[in-house]
């Protein structure tokens, strides 16, 4: 049931999970009044029962800062007109709505989303489309513009800055990862960033909207979305994310950042040989019979722990037509990303980034590479962008298992 509030007929709705970010969010709201569409910005500003006395105090002052502006209210919802766009404000910041300890990010995209497909619903929003980002992100001028798509999930390229070095590394990682997967053939060589997602809210709806969890939420989402429809990794729109240690989640961009800091800019990247192991595993998903399938696959990986479950799969019923799918959808990103992780623990351990990236013949760096150290800040961030630039040509692909 929609919240008792003066509702206007918007475009666009924008989706912001909120934690920590009154330092941030203000300057993605002003983006947002400098767009040609003026959306419905959607705030959901939480905090756990044990949160931090500082990020209690944090989301205390967005919250006051947005309500200073002109509102109405409905319980903890809070429409407020700023500077020419409408927001709304959805307040888990206070008892008794604060979350528990367990509860996070997945949840509060989670409970967007469901009011998202509610105002599509009642036609409050005009297209069936949810913008989901965060409060520390940049927006490009066309962040609004509509996916080329019928349903299904648009992916915006990123790219983090300022960047420190920990961050440039950090950064280099992921795009290491996709670009890995990108040339080894795999159907899920997307990046499974949440600030970048476009959804439709048929698609949200049809999996059941955003894993509740504390983090790896937007990793989930795809991994199910990718299944029922495409999604699109976009190669003209591209948001700026603002880096920023941080501990709101358990792992992710700025735990990440902490570790590499800590380890005093070491930084530890898949052995390049990985990719080609995945690229003869992945030719053999595609080719082999059902009948010989899993042999094959056990002369390239004999001590892959989930053949078992694999057969379970390969002895159900199928039309000739979804063969190979059903393989890809049981060897999804999930499945992916726990292949990856047996061979990096039992046959390929990880190698220092400078290694990793000189090793790799899917990527062409034209710039030094040496250990990372504060004297090189300015190689590294060199390697950023180039990495960036050589991702974006492997981008404009759409993917559905």
């Amino acid at each position: 049931m929609l919240p008792d509030l003066p509702w206007k007929t918007y475009d666009r709705v924008i989706c912001i999970p909120s934690y920590d970010e009154y330092e941030y969010l203000p300057t993605v709201l002003d983006d947002v009044t400098t767009l040609q569409h003026k959306p419905l910005v959607m705030i959901h500003n939480n905090c756990r029962v044990n949160s931090p006395k500082n990020v209690l105090q944090n989301n205390q002052q967005l919250h006051t800062w947005l309500l200073s502006y002109q509102s109405t209210s409905d319980g903890h919802y809070h429409l407020i007109e700023y500077n020419g766009i409408d927001v709304l404000l959805i307040d888990y910041s206070h008892p008794p709505r604060l979350f528990a300890s367990t509860e996070g990010v997945g949840l509060a995209r989670h409970e967007l989303g469901e009011l998202a497909c509610l105002l599509v619903q009642q036609k409050i929003v005009t297209h069936p489309w949810m913008w989901c980002t965060d409060g520390d992100v940049r927006l490009p001028e066309n962040y609004l513009d509509l996916p080329n798509q019928q349903e299904g999930v648009e992916l915006m390229g990123y790219v983090h800055a300022p960047a420190p070095l920990e961050l440039s590394l950090y950064e280099i990682g992921l795009r290491y990862y996709t670009m890995g997967l990108q040339w080894a053939d795999s159907p899920v060589a997307f990046p499974t960033i949440g600030s970048c997602i476009v959804i439709h809210t048929r698609t949200f709806e049809k999996i059941y909207g955003f894993p509740k969890r504390q983090a790896a939420e937007d990793f989930y989402l795809l991994n199910k979305a990718v299944k029922v429809a495409p999604v699109h990794y976009s190669n003209t729109k591209t948001l700026t994310i603002r880096g920023r240690p941080s501990d709101r989640v358990p792992f992710g961009t700025g735990q990440g950042m902490n570790t590499i800091a800590e380890a005093n800019l070491q930084h530890f990247l898949y052995h390049p040989h990985i990719f080609t192991v995945l690229k003869e595993w992945i030719q053999v998903l595609r080719s082999a019979s059902d009948d010989t399938l899993i042999e094959e696959l056990a002369t390239i990986v004999p001590d892959y722990p989930y053949f078992k479950k694999l057969q379970k799969v390969m002895r159900q019923k199928c039309p000739e037509s979804q063969r190979i799918r059903r393989r890809f959808v049981f060897f999804d990103c999930f499945q992916t990303m726990r292949w990856v992780h047996h061979l990096r623990d039992n046959h390929w351990p990880s190698i220092p980034i400078e290694e990793a990236l000189r090793g790799a013949s899917f990527i062409d760096l034209q710039c030094p590479i040496e250990k990372p150290s504060i004297s090189n800040l300015a190689q590294w961030s060199e390697a950023q962008s180039a990495m960036y630039q050589h991702e974006k040509q492997c981008r404009a692909i759409t993917f559905q298992l």
